[in-house]
């Protein structure tokens, strides 16, 4: 079995609501895949896609509150049920690209949040992903390489 590692950090927002949380996930990757899967969004007739997906079991996990609401709260997240999963339909919402699994959380030694937490303290995590481009890192290598050429020209010059 081959295990290699990848980190899951996003801002997420319950549908129609206001509250945000940070979901940070250290993640495991399982090869072979199992057998079956948690979740899966395809149209009625058509089967379920899964050549493009990864799967996962947690390392350790975290939510934190964002939003002043939930300012203080922090989580320590556990995965309960299957691996979880990634790619494309892999959140049972939408065809795009998705995550999912079941958790289980406890209260952290930090959490200072002494609101109602109003959630249970187990469900299933479905994130709507998105790609999120790092054009910052493309300029400052073209502006290294830039500056290479130049220290070069100016090498042959002198």
């Amino acid at each position: 079995m081959t295990e290699t590692g990848a980190t899951l950090d996003a801002i997420a927002q319950q549908n129609g609501g206001t509250s945000q949380v940070r979901v940070q996930l250290e993640l495991l990757d399982i090869e072979p895949a199992p057998g079956s899967s948690i979740k899966c969004w395809s149209a009625p007739t058509t089967p379920c896609d899964t050549s493009d997906w990864d799967f996962f079991s947690y390392v350790s996990g975290t939510i934190t509150g964002v939003s002043a609401d939930l300012a203080g709260l922090i989580l320590d997240m556990h995965m309960a049920g299957p691996a979880a999963q990634l790619g494309t339909g892999a959140n049972d919402k939408d065809g795009g690209l998705g995550f999912s699994s079941w958790f289980t959380v406890s209260a952290n030694a930090d959490n200072t949040y002494d609101g109602q937490l109003g959630i249970p303290h187990h469900g299933d995590l479905n994130l709507q992903l998105s790609e999120v481009p790092l054009p910052a890192a493309a300029w400052m290598l073209l502006a290294g390489l830039g500056g290479l050429f130049g220290m070069r020209r100016m090498n042959k010059t002198a």
